[in-house]
């Protein structure tokens, strides 16, 4: 779950489609998430800008241990506004 801090500046860079001065969001690009054993990336997108989403699943019987991670956003990294990041964590598959 986001916190209440992330849920305000989301909205602010949706509204605003500017981040510290005049800077452009439409250039923020997250890299392609790290897929791991068992776990499966529900799109053919090999690009992802600010705002996309993904969801992910998992194999065979194997289950997500929370579909609180089963979607991940892109938003600008705080740390490096050029980039993007995901949000929370990504899924493990059990």
């Amino acid at each position: 779950m986001k916190d209440k801090g992330e849920t305000i500046n989301r909205r602010n860079y949706q509204q605003n489609k500017i981040y510290r001065g005049q800077q452009s969001l439409n250039g923020v690009v997250c890299s392609l998430p790290n897929i791991t054993n068992n776990l499966v990336l529900l799109t053919n997108k090999t690009e992802f800008r600010f705002g996309d989403q993904t969801s992910f699943e998992c194999n065979g019987d194997f289950e997500l241990t929370s579909q609180l991670a089963s979607t991940r956003e892109c938003i600008v990294d705080e740390d490096s506004p050029e980039n993007g990041t995901w949000t929370g964590e990504l899924p493990i598959c059990q």
